[in-house]
C-alpha cells in the first residue's frame, strides 16, 4: 500500500526531511483540496508543521474518527473543542426497536429500560 501524502508528510518530517515533508503537505492542499499551498518553509518551526499536518488531517479524513487520535499522539488534546451546552448530548444508550417490543411484552415494568415505552 503506498502511503498517502499526509501520512507521508508526517514520515518525511520524522525521518528529517522537511523539504520533502512541506511538499508532501503542499500536495494535499493543492491536489485534494484545489488551496493555496501554506506558508512553511524548512526554517519554520515543529508546531506550525504539527498545526498545518493536523489541519490537513482534520479535512483529508473528515467522518474517519482519527482527529482525537492524532491530537493524542502530538500532546493538543486540550485544543480540541468542547461539547456546547446547547448540543444534544445522549444521557442513556439508545436501545433498538426491535428490543424495546420485546421488553414490552415482558412482565417486570424495570426490565423495560430508558427509551422503551
Amino acid at each position: 500500500m503506498v502511503p498517502g501524502p499526509a501520512r507521508r508528510s508526517e514520515a518525511r518530517w520524522f525521518t528529517n526531511d522537511k523539504l520533502g515533508a512541506i511538499e508532501d503537505l503542499n500536495t494535499v492542499r493543492t491536489r485534494s483540496g484545489g488551496l493555496d499551498a501554506p506558508t512553511l518553509t524548512v526554517a519554520s518551526s515543529d508546531a506550525d508543521y504539527i498545526t498545518a499536518l493536523l489541519y490537513e488531517r482534520r479535512y483529508s479524513l473528515l467522518l474517519e474518527g482519527r482527529r482525537f487520535i492524532d491530537h493524542r499522539r502530538f500532546g493538543r488534546l486540550a485544543s480540541l473543542p468542547l461539547d456546547i451546552p446547547t448540543h444534544f448530548v445522549a444521557r442513556v444508550q439508545p436501545i433498538p426497536q426491535g428490543e424495546c417490543l420485546i421488553r414490552v411484552n415482558e412482565t417486570d415494568p424495570a426490565l423495560r429500560g430508558p427509551g422503551c415505552p
